[in-house]
Formats: C-alpha cells, structure tokens, sequence
C-alpha cells in the first residue's frame, strides 16, 4: 500500500508496512453511530469548493456539498460531489438567463465506520488536518482513496486504510445511487478511547 500526496502536502511517502498502519485502524462503536442525528446540516458550494477544508479546486465535478460526520472526539468533514459522467458544456455567450434546475442530490449516510490511533503531531502541522480523496461507489464503498493532505505518514496511512473501511448508503439522484468524489478532512487529535 502507498500514500501519495497530491494536494497541498505535495509529499509522497513511498511504501509503509501495512501491518503497522492496520494495526491502527478500530470499529467504532455500534452505540456511538446509532445514537446519531439522521437529519445533519448540508452545505453547498459552487464548483471551486473546498473551503471547509481549505483545499479549493480539488473535486472537480460540478455543485459540492459538505456535512461533518459525527465521530468520537471531533467530527470529520466530508465534501463531495455527483462525479461527471461526460465533460461540462461549455457556457454559450449569449444575453438571456436561463436557470437550469437539478434533482436534489440526497447525501450518503454512513453505516459503519473506523477510526484510527492518533500519533503525535509536528508543533507547526498541529492545526491542520489530515485530508483524503476517492469516490463513493454507488454500492456505497469507498474506493481510490489517497492521502491528498498528511500529516504524518503512518498516521496518514491509519486514516486511509480506515477510511477505506467505511461503508455508506449511497448518494441518490431521482432515486437512483451515484458516484460520488469526496475529500475527508480528519482532525489529528485522540479521539475517545475505543
């Protein structure tokens, strides 16, 4: 398994033992994700984004939306987007206005989720976080998830790897799944024990 960074870390760390980044990785508890709020707050943004995260441009596909995922200790944030299936139109110059409406995009909602050991942080990385990027298939997996932003590398690894563990009800679109491209921002402070 390998990290890339591709994003503002620009950093790739190569090969780590993925032994030691799963031996990170925990189930967080049944009784902590049913006593979750269903109805969570939806934000939604242009097609630059990003700015929850402070990442802007990096989904590329069109209205994202953001929620914060309930965690033990703070919550993570999920940006994401209906992945284009054919490129954009380009914009015709011409003097009316029209307004193009599109069916809601009702958000993924997770079904099981894993956290990770945190370790600890450089002083001058402290404040930042730990940013993923993938897709949601429209079975509700996770999948090309890579380190965007780290922090620490096998650190980054226990969050990609337990990211990858996720499983979500699917984004819908007039009531038919779709394929999401996501960024997960991931506070790097110790949660809760497990």
């Amino acid at each position: 398994m390998s990290i890339s960074g591709a994003g503002t870390g620009g950093e790739a760390y190569g090969m780590l033992d993925p032994s030691l980044a799963l031996s990170m990785v925990y189930p967080v508890a049944a009784d902590f994700s049913s006593k979750l709020r269903k109805n969570q707050l939806v934000v939604s943004a242009g097609p630059i984004g990003g700015g929850g995260l402070s990442v802007y441009g990096a989904l590329q596909c069109g209205k994202i939306y953001t929620v914060f995922v309930p965690m033990p200790g703070k919550n993570w944030t999920l940006q994401y987007c209906q992945q284009r299936t054919s490129p954009a139109k380009p914009a015709q110059a011409n003097r009316s206005t029209v307004i193009h409406l599109e069916s809601a995009l009702i958000p993924p909602d997770v079904e099981t989720r894993f956290d990770f050991q945190r370790l600890p942080v450089p002083r001058e990385k402290a404040h930042k976080l730990i940013i993923l990027k993938g897709i949601i298939r429209p079975d509700g997996t996770p999948d090309q998830v890579k380190v965007y932003q780290g922090l620490v590398p096998q650190m980054d690894e226990a969050a990609r790897l337990a990211l990858s563990r996720w499983k979500f009800k699917p984004a819908l679109r007039e009531g038919k799944p779709v394929t999401l491209e996501f960024l997960v921002g991931i506070p790097p402070e110790t949660p809760n024990a497990p």
